[in-house]
């Protein structure tokens, strides 16, 4: 919070439950995606599907975030705590997405 320049107070009124279920339907339209990636690259193992995952991270995620950041003259440690948790994310579900399509090949 602190490195974001938010108070307890600003924390505190924020609308958690509207803020969960956006982000739940944000997570479903990058699963989407994600699905049709590794559909079209034929990632069908664990192994692929994470790869996938993590080259979209490396090119598009991280790249365009980091830009953000850097004109925003934010804190790379802000940066690693905000991005880094995408990052391991789109693995996992790449990951699941592989395994999956494994499944219903």
């Amino acid at each position: 919070m602190a490195l974001e320049g938010m108070t307890q107070a600003q924390a505190q009124s924020a609308h958690v439950a509207k803020l969960i279920v956006i982000t739940i339907l944000l997570d479903l339209l990058i699963a989407y995606g994600l699905a049709n990636l590794c559909a079209w690259r034929n990632a069908n193992t664990a192994g692929r599907g994470a790869a996938i995952g993590v080259l979209l991270w490396i090119g598009f995620v991280g790249p365009i975030a980091y830009t953000t950041f850097l004109y925003e003259g934010r804190s790379i440690v802000l940066y690693g705590l905000d991005y880094l948790y995408p990052l391991v994310g789109l693995c996992m579900m790449g990951a699941i997405l592989g395994l999956w399509n494994r499944k219903t090949s």
